[in-house]
């Protein structure tokens, strides 16, 4: 009887474990307002790809410009909770903002829409 006993906790144990793994992939996380540090006027299309990855949204500038976009919810914990999250905490959005002259960073603005 004991043998049955440790071998289910044995895979409950194992199964827990297994789920935790699981549970932790998933999309990488933003920082926006670290990553803004890390693109300079003056770099070009190629290394804020390498940097960021692909903007969320791209708009044309003026002539020889693009403007990129990268966005990011913040939730707070009690957002979380199902049923009553979108009740207990508020979301922020992040903006990063890089514009392009011609295939050269010209501006990096990173804030917090109301």
């Amino acid at each position: 009887m004991s043998k049955v006993i440790t071998l289910i906790l044995s895979f409950f144990l194992i199964g827990t474990f297994c789920l935790q793994l699981v549970s932790c992939a998933g999309k990488p996380k933003r920082y926006l307002a670290n990553q803004a540090s890390w693109v300079k006027p003056g770099d070009s299309r190629a290394t804020v790809l390498e940097l960021l990855g692909p903007p969320d949204v791209r708009m044309a500038g003026d002539a020889t410009g693009e403007e990129w976009y990268y966005y990011n919810k913040k939730r707070h914990f009690w957002n979380k909770i199902p049923l009553l999250g979108s009740h207990l905490g508020k979301e922020r959005l992040e903006v990063l903002q890089i514009v392009f002259n011609g295939d050269v960073v010209s501006k990096v603005l990173y804030y917090e829409p109301d």
